[in-house]
């Protein structure tokens, strides 16, 4: 679990502060909170966010912007840092200036975008996320707007002074349209598992889809689908709340044989023994139908 001092779960907007020294358990940030914005700032030190298509290396003076479904722990983190935490919800609350500041592709669904801090910005910067952690321990009236309007001039300092760093290739009508297609991804990859289902919604063919996602990704249409569905599946697992059963109806499958084999070939373990490395110490609800299932994997 997130080592939280400072949250509040009766707001869309959360500050945590991260504490870690070497040798401690990872630190989760998509616990239950799977469809949240997270903003990373490290203060000091080093680690790597963990997702599901691989690492990223983070160093001190960085902001990282991570997209709902992006982020699963904060790994090898020897660091002092804050973390701001909102879901999409928080566009009900403020006004459309917020939702400008984070259109010119802050918060990206095909890459973790980063902000270099300069020098002489790094102190404005780490002024205002203490503001934010000083409000959120308070018990003001007011303490829901103070905290917005904070967001908003910590995001607009962060346009104003700095280089937006992205990895994103190919036209801007390209990035738009593979934008679109993660986002809807995100949104319906319980009821969606095939390129064309997305296709379709797009007015596109599949062809055409699935090489502009590999132009501007690097993979395939379908690579980001099943990853995805095995985040999600690995969220379930690291839990360890619901059987094998519950988590393949949970994510769409009506046939477990089917969601045993799918979960085997994108991770190459089965699901029982991937649940088994998240928690040792468990007795596994699993264990004899998973051996049921070993002729279908």
């Amino acid at each position: 679990m997130l080592p939280v001092n400072d949250t509040m779960n009766t707001l869309f907007l959360d500050v945590h502060q991260l504490m870690k020294n070497p040798g401690d358990m990872p630190v989760s940030l998509s616990d239950g909170r799977s469809n949240h914005f997270f903003i990373v700032y490290l203060h000091e030190g080093h680690g790597k966010i963990e997702h599901s298509n691989g690492g990223v290396e983070i160093k001190a003076r960085t902001v990282y912007f991570l997209y709902p479904g992006q982020i699963t722990y904060l790994n090898d983190l020897c660091a002092r840092g804050t973390a701001i935490e909102f879901s999409s919800g928080i566009f009900n609350r403020l006004n459309a200036e917020l939702y400008i500041l984070m259109t010119p592709g802050m918060f990206s669904p095909m890459a973790i975008n980063q902000l270099t801090i300069t020098d002489d910005s790094y102190q404005e910067i780490e002024h205002l996320l203490m503001l934010m952690q000083v409000e959120c321990l308070g018990i003001s009236t007011f303490r829901r707007e103070v905290l917005e309007a904070l967001l908003k001039v910590f995001l607009a300092n962060l346009t104003k002074k700095i280089q937006l760093i992205t990895e994103a290739s190919g036209s801007s009508a390209d990035v738009d349209l593979v934008t679109r297609f993660l986002g809807m991804i995100h949104s319906n990859f319980v009821t969606m598992k095939k390129v064309s289902d997305y296709a379709n919604k797009l007015c596109i063919s599949p062809n055409y889809l699935s090489t502009k996602v590999r132009i501007v990704t690097g993979h395939s249409a379908r690579h980001h689908i099943q990853q995805r569905i095995v985040h999600e599946a690995k969220q379930h697992a690291e839990k360890g709340t619901k059987t094998l059963k519950e988590v393949a109806y949970t994510l769409g499958f009506e046939d477990l044989s089917h969601f045993s084999k799918f979960f085997k070939n994108i991770t190459g373990m089965n699901f029982t023994d991937f649940r088994n490395r998240q928690w040792p110490c468990s007795t596994d609800k699993d264990a004899d139908l998973s051996k049921s299932l070993k002729a279908f994997v």
